[in-house]
């Protein structure tokens, strides 16, 4: 468990969206078993793959299912994490729409120095080469 006194960037932007009404509630229900190295430290060949990612995630659930989950991270790479959080999620709860947001989409090994283009996108999941493409 982070300590909550420490810089949690996805925390606080889920608490800035349920205070400009962005959102019901801002709930921590994901947590590591194990820790996985970052892919923004790691080559490209050495990310952890999602299902590396979803190995190492368990659900807290709550007592009532929600209808409707938004995940929230910083920075999306390649999505590995988001689809193996995504993949617990629908797993926990079945029947659940989850969809995801992210600060800052990573376009190659160089510093973020600007936000260029807001964009919606999609994630996908390749089972048989435990691979995520992100689009845009």
């Amino acid at each position: 468990m982070k300590d909550p006194k420490s810089l949690w960037v996805p925390r606080d932007i889920c608490q800035v969206f349920v205070v400009q009404g962005l959102g019901k509630e801002a709930s921590t229900c994901l947590k590591r078993s194990h820790a996985v190295p970052k892919s923004a430290f790691s080559l490209p060949q050495d990310r952890p793959t999602p299902a590396r990612h979803f190995a190492s995630l368990t659900v807290s659930r709550s007592l009532f299912a929600p209808r409707r989950i938004t995940i929230v991270d910083d920075v999306v790479t390649k999505g590995a994490t988001l689809v193996a959080a995504a993949s617990r999620l629908t797993e926990a709860y079945p029947g659940c729409e989850v969809r995801a947001f992210a600060v800052i989409r990573t376009m190659s090994r160089t510093e973020v120095d600007s936000i260029l283009v807001p964009c919606s996108g999609v994630i996908t999941y390749n089972d048989t080469t435990d691979n995520s493409r992100r689009d845009p």
